[in-house]
């Protein structure tokens, strides 16, 4: 091989690498989007008992909930 014969083609050959490298560099976006993290969901939550004469027995919701939870 002639010496201005490999010249050429290692010059060809450092373009096409060049070109490559510039394709694959445009497909591939400078910042990957992440997800963006999902916010707590949090619950406001108010639980009203009362039983057939319509009084209030809220201070033993708690207890009963618990054991529902516990013992399902």
């Amino acid at each position: 091989m002639s010496e201005e014969f490999r010249m050429s083609l290692s010059a060809r050959s450092a373009a096409l690498l060049a070109a490559a490298l510039a394709s694959l560099t445009l497909a591939v976006p400078a910042h990957a989007q992440t997800p963006a993290a999902a916010a707590a969901v949090t619950y406001d939550v108010q639980i009203h008992v009362c039983d057939r004469s319509g009084a209030g027995t809220d201070d033993n919701v708690y207890g009963r909930l618990t054991n529902f939870i516990s013992h399902p």
